[in-house]
């Protein structure tokens, strides 16, 4: 077995390649990265490497499923407040939508976005919007349109895009709303006749509800595991968890089996990681 790799110089280096943030907490996100690094198989991280390796496309295509290009959020209205990390305009019950730059965040969220896999790049970076929720044990990023959570969308747009390419119509099925990304991806082709989206919290329903304004989509207030919608359709697309765990495993097998035979294919958010992170728990 490999020793575990050791925060040496090159952690001095990614220190100052990530500028003057809190050196604790940056040090903390830098050695969790480097040991998923080397769960994964590698000797060492290479933080340049880490932090820009997202790559959807140079054309820019990645921007088209931008929530930002698609929520008609007005941020000139006077519920929306500004602090120096950007934008927060609440929508209900705890939750916010956010528009910030990574490059101004606080260190605290800085972490947060770089465990998501969120690259440190003004070019991108710059007004990203954010879903976050505020409870008693604190704030929690559900969801943004940065390059990194589109990556982990990829399997669902490039799905229904080839079902769009083969089928005369497509009827999309979504558990978990969020900032409706993937619903936008799949509106966005006029093959697509029918979106059902499940969300449990009717706040968010309601909240979200407001930006859009198109009567293929249609939302269903209900538990993704009990609810009983009837029909078929061409594609489902499970995401209804906050964080990478094993412990999804069982949960994304009951949704999976739970609609196997009345979907042509589905697929789970980050569903090969959480199912790797349980192979690493039994070794």
């Amino acid at each position: 077995m490999k020793p575990e790799p050791k925060a040496d110089d090159w952690l001095s280096e990614a220190l100052l390649a990530l500028g003057p943030q809190d050196p604790t907490i940056l040090t903390n996100v830098l050695i969790q990265l480097a040991i998923h690094d080397y769960q994964n198989g590698n000797d060492y991280l290479n933080i340049e490497d880490t932090l820009h390796s997202i790559d959807i496309g140079d054309d820019g295509s990645w921007r088209n499923y931008q929530m930002s290009n698609v929520l008609n959020v007005d941020w000139t209205s006077s519920q929306v407040t500004v602090d120096r990390f950007g934008q927060r305009f609440p929508i209900g019950d705890g939750w916010t939508l956010t528009r910030r730059s990574i490059c101004r965040d606080s260190p605290a969220r800085i972490k947060t976005l770089l465990l998501e896999g969120v690259a440190r790049d003004p070019g991108w970076g710059d007004n990203f919007i954010g879903l976050e929720r505020e409870t008693a044990d604190g704030v929690t990023l559900w969801m943004s349109d940065t390059k990194a959570e589109i990556l982990d969308h990829l399997q669902a747009i490039r799905a229904i895009d080839k079902l769009c390419e083969s089928l005369d119509t497509v009827q999309v099925l979504i558990n978990g709303f969020g900032l409706g990304m993937i619903a936008a991806a799949a509106l966005s082709h006029p093959k697509v006749s029918r979106v059902d989206v499940v969300e449990i919290d009717p706040t968010l329903i309601h909240a979200m509800s407001q930006f859009w304004d198109d009567p293929r989509l249609h939302v269903h207030e209900g538990d993704a595991y009990t609810i009983n919608l009837p029909g078929r359709w061409d594609y489902a697309w499970h995401d209804i968890w906050p964080d990478i765990s094993d412990l999804n495993v069982p949960q994304m097998d009951a949704l999976l089996n739970k609609y196997r035979g009345r979907v042509t294919a589905q697929g789970c958010w980050e569903e090969n990681n959480c199912r790797d992170a349980t192979k690493w728990r039994n070794q």
